[in-house]
């Protein structure tokens, strides 16, 4: 599971909420499939509103790094990830939209419960005429069991 905020842009603060259902298949791949909340705060000079919509997505992502003893700013299993992305926009909602998404991740696995912090680029081609496309730099922080 995993939520991430962006900044404002052309009035709207995107809040996204993704869980994920992922496998590893090969050693270093995981793929899997997730379900996204979306949550748009808009706000103008004229008035304060929100979108909401849902949407299901795929993603891919690849190992890069997974250190094998403790060093110094690295404990065992620490691990630094890159994945990409894809939603599409389902159901009756506020905005339809397609997102594409890459990020860089370092996942904290220590314990039984894995914690994640992800920094990344999303772009959300809209296609509803109230909210013009945007793209975005986030922070994401992820839980995994």
């Amino acid at each position: 599971m995993e939520k991430s905020v962006s900044p404002r842009q052309h009035g709207l603060i995107p809040i996204m909420s993704f869980t994920t259902i992922g496998i590893e298949p090969v050693r270093r791949l995981t793929i899997g499939v997730s379900y996204i909340g979306y949550l748009g705060l808009y706000k103008d000079s004229e008035r304060k509103t929100y979108y909401q919509t849902q949407g299901i997505g795929g993603e891919c992502g690849w190992q890069l790094f997974k250190a094998k003893k403790d060093g110094t700013f690295w404990d065992k299993g620490d691990e630094i990830d890159i994945r990409a992305r894809y939603g599409h926009s389902i159901g009756g909602g506020d905005l339809k939209y397609d997102l594409y998404d890459a990020a860089i991740i370092y996942r904290y696995m220590r314990s039984v419960i894995d914690l994640s912090l992800a920094v990344g680029y999303r772009f959300i081609n809209s296609h509803s005429s109230e909210v013009r496309n945007h793209s975005n730099v986030y922070l994401g922080i992820g839980i995994g069991i």
